[in-house]
């Protein structure tokens, strides 16, 4: 015979499993009278019976996806410090199989990273800007070791990379001219003396490099330079004028010279015919 009657503790009209308790109430206080007891009880059986209760896990959670991240969802909002600190402890432990985990669900989920990482890109743009100054403020030294090392270790893949995405590399400075110019600008203010050092000397290694790009840009934008060059004549008439007389002075200084240079030479090889051997 089944007894309906009303639960004590939880006073629903269920069917009554012992001392006029339901079974779900009776089951919560015994646990908490003899939790060790219980405790021992269910380690045994979980050693015996490993691959039944795998087996019924894996079941109830297909059954159950949304139920399972509702309940997640709820405890870690209602438990953020008490979960905060069990993942860091467990990381700390478990260091090689944490980045492990990770490797691997990367290389599984890709495009789903991806896409998720566009999407939180977008709607906190100006968190993320303001989080990047942050971190560039109080890190800019690190920063720039950082830079260095990487650069001096990967030379190679970052050539490939250029070659691989050239089309990409024209698109975002095409994109971003004016904050490119901007940031030439305040660096060349900032770094007079280190950028004309550096200038010379890569102008002094890639010579040709810079003569071929140089006929490459004039032949693509002839009236543009053409027209750059009449506004700079019109612009600094003083100076070109200035320029050429010392140029004017020096061919004729140079020639003087060489007139000298010549006479002396001639002299020479008079006294030498004379002379012998001076």
């Amino acid at each position: 015979m089944v007894n309906n009657f009303f639960c004590i503790i939880c006073k629903e009209d269920k069917e009554i499993y012992c001392k006029q308790k339901c079974r779900n109430c009776y089951d919560k206080e015994y646990y908490i009278e003899n939790k060790d007891k219980v405790n021992k009880i269910q380690k045994k059986y979980r050693i015996k019976n490993k691959d039944k209760i795998k087996e019924l896990n894996k079941k109830y959670r297909i059954e159950n996806k949304d139920k399972i991240k509702e309940y997640n969802n709820e405890y870690r909002i209602e438990n953020k410090d008490k979960v905060k600190e069990y993942n860091n402890e467990y990381r700390i432990e478990n260091k090689d199989k944490v980045r492990k985990s990770q490797k691997k669900y990367r290389i599984e989920n890709k495009d789903k990273i991806k896409e998720y990482n566009n999407e939180y890109r977008i709607e906190n743009k100006d968190k993320i800007k303001e989080y990047n100054k942050k971190y560039y403020k109080e890190n800019k030294d690190k920063l720039k070791e950082y830079h260095k090392e990487y650069k001096i270790k990967n030379k190679d893949k970052l050539k490939e990379y250029k070659i691989k995405n050239k089309d990409k590399i024209k698109e975002y400075k095409i994109k971003n001219k004016d904050k490119i110019i901007r940031y030439s600008k305040k660096w060349n203010m900032k770094n007079k003396d280190k950028k004309i050092g550096y200038s010379k000397k890569w102008n002094m290694k890639n010579k040709d490099r810079i003569k071929k790009y140089d006929k490459e840009y004039y032949i693509e934008n002839k009236d543009k330079v053409r027209k750059s060059q009449k506004k700079y004549r019109i612009e600094n008439k003083d100076k070109i004028k200035e320029y050429n007389r010392t140029l004017e002075l020096l061919n004729i200084k140079i020639k003087e010279i060489s007139i000298v240079v010549m006479n002396m030479l001639k002299l020479l090889g008079r006294y030498i015919e004379n002379f012998g051997v001076i």
